[in-house]
């Protein structure tokens, strides 16, 4: 059975497979997740450790120094970097590529925790696995208030907004960044402990031990089981005052006795102001392959009923929002199809002059983009930069295809004069089946290579590579086998025929005449060739080149030093006329300033000995919600 007569007998079959993948395509663009960027795992594993106050060379010696050690005989370790400052160290790993990095982050954790034990007591650390998704928060907002304190403020995005947030499915983590923490301070006097016969370590042991819930045992009676605490814990600045310590003469001493205690807030070493005002940020981290649109829109469907409880001087600014990028991509591919659409329209309406030729364009090219869908959906892949990029600058490519063969139709199946043009359809497209074929096979090799690049560039070019690969195949098989079917289907090729048959307009004229000048002298066309890769040369080479587009969010961020030993209230005044300059702009929606901390992902709070150095703006479009409830 040859071409003609196979596409004759399976052309029902093959449009209702065709309207089957598409209408399947739309269900995979409603379900499929969308996101920044593709889901991508760094084989480098970043490593916080915390050790308090300790100076930078006894960080270094029993901190880093030990953990390094620990780390580089991790297998498959390639390289181990740290920075090390005032009680804190910043540790790298690297591994090779297409490494297992679930695994890899498995045996970071069980090095560490192998090595935690011989560490200064108090060390802590954070494993973070380096996703290109994750890394950052995807929406941020900061609580401000003029009237309620910061500890208050605390309070409220760390116990009531956090645990609400994180009750979202794809929610990985709410962080908060700002605000107060209350402490109760003990002063006390030298000249009493030393008349006591009392020493500062042997307080802060007393505190230490006597600030206790501790079970135990259990009691049962009368068929029931009782559980039995002694709950020893402070319950404010009297019980602490009542705290007893045995004095060097064998007598016994009150703590209120040894100095004086007091309700305060705990040190801070850094600085968080939004809108001119001090605030508590909550940073929301998405999971690696969540939608985060879809999670924008629970977040603030949640945050909105929550603030309606709210006092109305408590004011929720949202002032940084991730998803604005993909929604300006999402449509960005979406004015692509259709401006690709109404030119396509325009080019095949002109040339041949009916539009139900017109319609089968507009048809064929939406369900190629439809299908493609489908198949990055089934493959696991999301809507990202990449997937999208690779669907917007496929679509010239996939109106090419149907324009082409639909003007292959057309010039056969439309001449005048046969006696069975519908028959001419499908020997039309077989035809011009090889040069289909080739063509687009010259245009799929191209893709090949870039799915095997390695390092950064490969792990994003490949969904690049399979996005515009994917949809060169099923523009291919739409335009052989599909395109042919609607063309008998839809045009009546008995009372319509091809406008320019055996017309010699004004174009072909127009390309004789410069084939037959070129033919005359040769050496011209070869100076224009060599002008036009001269310039191709020269534009080449001053042209600019980078991993990823220039993007803009509607945002900017800015790092602000201020000298080594400057305090942070003195920081805070020299900040405080950068935050007039910023705030006297019309253009600047909000701002957010953080004194001491970085803006560098989960990176973000500051570490004693650390808040001299950085300050850094961040600004966007911003949204406010305030409160709704009674005061």
């Amino acid at each position: 059975m040859n071409f003609v007569a196979w596409i004759e007998h399976h052309r029902r079959s093959l449009v209702a497979i065709a309207v089957a993948l598409s209408l399947g395509g739309v269900f995979a663009i409603a379900n499929m997740p969308y996101g920044v960027y593709p889901v991508v795992s760094f084989p480098r594993i970043r490593i916080e450790v915390s050790s308090g106050s300790r100076p930078a060379s006894q960080q270094l010696y029993d901190v880093t120094a030990p953990i390094e050690q620990m780390l580089r005989a991790v297998p498959h370790a390639l390289n181990v970097e740290s920075t090390t400052s005032r009680g804190s160290t910043e540790i790298f790993v690297d591994f090779p590529w297409k490494s297992n990095m679930d695994t890899a982050y498995l045996e970071v954790e069980a090095a560490l925790s192998q090595i935690l034990p011989e560490l200064p007591q108090g060390t802590t650390y954070q494993v973070i696995q380096m996703l290109p998704n994750v890394i950052m928060p995807f929406i941020s907002y900061s609580l401000t208030s003029e009237t309620i304190s910061q500890v208050k403020l605390l309070r409220i995005a760390k116990y009531q907004i956090g645990p609400m947030l994180m009750g979202i499915p794809g929610i990985s983590e709410v962080g908060t960044l700002g605000g107060r923490h209350r402490e109760i301070q003990v002063q006390l006097d030298p000249a009493k402990l030393q008349a006591f016969g009392l020493t500062l370590a042997e307080v802060e042991q007393g505190l230490r031990q006597a600030n206790v819930i501790k079970g135990i045992g259990h009691l049962q009676d009368q068929d029931l089981l009782y559980l039995m605490f002694a709950n020893n814990g402070f319950t404010g600045v009297k019980s602490i005052g009542n705290l007893t310590f045995r004095t060097a003469q064998g007598g016994i001493v009150r703590l209120a006795d040894l100095g004086t205690i007091t309700k305060g807030v705990a040190p801070r070493w850094y600085m968080v102001r939004d809108q001119s005002l001090p605030s508590v940020e909550i940073n929301v981290y998405q999971q690696p392959t969540a939608d985060m649109v879809a999670l924008r829109q629970q977040v603030e469907k949640r945050l909105k009923r929550f603030m309606a409880t709210q006092p109305k001087y408590v004011h929720l600014i949202k002032w940084y929002d991730q998803t604005q990028l993909v929604a300006s991509s999402v449509d960005a591919v979406q004015e692509g199809i259709v401006i690709g659409l109404f030119l396509a329209a325009l080019v095949i309406f002109y040339f041949l002059r009916n539009w139900r030729v017109t319609l089968i364009a507009m048809i064929v090219v939406p369900m190629a983009v439809l299908i493609t869908s489908l198949l990055l959906y089934v493959l696991g892949m999301s809507f990202n930069m990449m997937t999208l990029g690779g669907i917007a600058a496929s679509i010239g490519l996939l109106i090419d295809d149907v324009i082409v063969m639909i003007e292959q139709i057309a010039r056969r199946a439309g001449t005048p004069g046969l006696i069975n043009p519908r028959g001419e359809i499908f020997v039309a497209a077989k035809e011009f089946l090889k040069p289909l074929t080739g063509s687009s096979l010259a245009t799929i090799v191209i893709f090949i290579p870039l799915a095997f690049l390695t390092g950064v560039t490969g792990a994003f070019f490949l969904y690049l590579s399979l996005t515009m690969a994917s949809a060169l195949i099923i523009s291919y098989l739409l335009t052989a086998f599909v395109v042919p079917i609607f063309a008998r289907g839809l045009i009546d090729f008995e009372k319509w025929h091809d406008p320019g048959h055996e017309k010699a307009g004004w174009l072909k004229t127009t390309h004789e005449r410069v084939l037959v000048a070129a033919q005359h002298r040769p050496a011209l066309a070869g100076v224009a060739v060599l002008v036009l890769i001269g310039v191709g040369y020269v534009a080449a080479v001053h042209t600019g080149s980078g991993f990823l587009p220039k993007m803009d969010e509607g945002g900017f961020v800015f790092n602000y030093q201020t000298n080594p030993g400057t305090s942070l209230p003195e920081s805070n005044r020299e900040l405080l006329q950068v935050e007039h300059i910023i705030k006297t702009n019309p253009y600047v929606a909000a701002f957010s300033r953080r004194t001491g901390a970085g803006l560098g992902g989960r990176s973000e709070r500051a570490k004693p000995g650390r808040h001299l150095r950085e300050v850094n703006f961040a600004g966007q479009t911003a949204e406010y919600m305030e409160g709704n409830g009674p005061d």
